[in-house]
């Protein structure tokens, strides 16, 4: 029996990352102009979202996929990267502080490949589809 092959994938240009980042813009606009903010408060705020106005500027794009044999995922200005499902010894996916899901592949030669965060899906998805090909997942918190 096969198992279905597990994609994710990710757009910076989605139109509630547009509307959400104008958003955030005019509240800086709006902190300025309307109630007359301080500069030096209202340019911290500004170079806060410079990464995001970066992403949507740019399309940044990302995926990653598990299928029988590998997983794998490129990203934003990366080179394609996959490791054989045979080569993996363990998975640890760790939840920070921020709630953002981390994961990192310890191989059986003793070194270890973090997953770029971009390209991490969110809930359990991924622990169960690496489960269903063998790959043993330890799940923990705040690491």
């Amino acid at each position: 029996m096969t198992q279905q092959p597990f994609e994710y994938g990710y757009d910076a240009r989605t139109p509630r990352a547009v509307l959400s980042l104008a958003a955030v813009l005019a509240g800086i606009i709006a902190m300025r102009v309307v109630f007359s903010a301080a500069l030096w408060l209202v340019i911290p705020l500004v170079l806060l979202t410079v990464p995001a106005v970066w992403d949507v500027w740019r399309g940044h794009h990302g995926r990653l996929w598990i299928d029988e044999r590998a997983i794998g995922w490129r990203t934003a200005g990366r080179a394609e990267q996959s490791v054989a499902l045979g080569d993996i010894d363990k998975v640890n996916m760790r939840v920070g502080l921020d709630f953002s899901q981390r994961i990192t592949l310890r191989l059986t030669d003793g070194t270890r490949r973090k997953v770029p965060l971009e390209v991490t899906p969110r809930g359990r998805a991924i622990e169960h589809r690496l489960a269903e090909r063998g790959v043993t997942v330890d799940r923990g918190f705040f690491a």
